[in-house]
């Protein structure tokens, strides 16, 4: 992950989605704007109908389920003396650092492929993204919704491909998230048997691959209390991107669905620095899913 000074980076750039490419924010078809180019392309019919010829098209969708947020301390124990003999009393001092913070997120990602041909998963990538407090008081992109036109900035991410294969939409950033995924055996979805288990996935028509997922970032202090200073920063999400072959380049795919987990990580109040922390989900994410704090 490559920040500037305080933990931020030292760009805000604006993430544009590629021509042909969907993505979707929670449960809605973003309109044309940053990281969003809604609608189906000219020659192609409506959503959960036919799509254009020899397009392996998919209707993806994550959830972030539950979020941890644990301290990282450092502990250096130090003795008064550096020789004794038995029967010396010797005293210790024990320094105790924070030094940050691990962000955890879990959940489910799924991938339903259309009636039309089956999918092999060739790229994907995922990110966590955060929003900036809007300047001056004024209505962030987060309260407008997301067709407000706010600029969206990568904070850490990861990605793959496989081999030979050069991503219709790269990732905005491909350090510093470690992400675990354990497929879900579903009839109709080959996982690879080795390796990548989201790499090489092949979805029969109509089927749904399904990944338990696991994603961790380190946060200094300093990042910390950035993202949860709704001063500072409006809103947080974790961006997931799926390219499946084969592809028709008139057709709108690939896709990309963004989960925000804002009000999951704050939990309307202040995080303790001392200690762990979870705060997950009652049940699947829905306009009034409420969250509960685990101590």
């Amino acid at each position: 992950m490559t920040l500037s000074q305080g933990g931020l980076p030292s760009v805000a750039p604006v993430i544009a989605a590629p021509s042909g490419q969907r993505v979707v924010v929670g449960d809605s078809t973003q309109t044309p704007g940053p990281l969003a180019l809604g609608g189906e392309p000219q020659g192609c019919m409506g959503p959960g109908e036919g799509r254009c010829a020899g397009n392996a098209s998919v209707h993806l969708t994550k959830t972030v389920a539950a979020v941890y947020l644990t301290p990282r301390l450092d502990v250096n124990l130090a003795v008064y003396k550096s020789a004794a003999v038995p029967g010396d009393t010797l005293t210790y001092t024990a320094t105790t650092t924070n030094i940050g913070s691990a962000l955890q997120m879990s959940g489910q990602v799924a991938a339903r492929a259309d009636a039309d041909v089956a999918a092999t998963v060739y790229a994907y990538y995922d990110v966590v993204e955060y929003l900036p407090a809007p300047a001056g008081g004024e209505p962030s992109y987060h309260e407008q919704g997301d067709g407000g036109g706010g600029q969206w900035i990568p904070l850490a991410g990861t990605a793959a491909s496989l081999p030979g294969y050069t991503p219709v939409g790269p990732a905005p950033l491909a350090t510093g998230l470690n992400l675990s995924a354990t497929p879900v055996p579903v009839p109709g979805v080959a996982y690879p048997p080795r390796g990548d288990p989201i790499l090489g996935t092949r979805i029969a028509p109509l089927a749904k691959a399904v990944w338990d997922y696991q994603a961790t970032l380190d946060l200094t202090p300093a990042q910390t209390r950035f993202i949860l200073d709704p001063a500072q920063v409006a809103a947080v999400r974790n961006v997931v991107h799926l390219e499946v072959l084969p592809r028709n380049p008139a057709a709108a795919q690939p896709f990309t669905y963004a989960a925000d987990f804002t009000a999951l990580l704050r939990g309307g109040g202040s995080w303790p620095m001392g200690m762990g922390w979870k705060r997950q989900r009652t049940r699947a994410p829905s306009p009034d899913a409420t969250d509960v704090e685990v101590n």
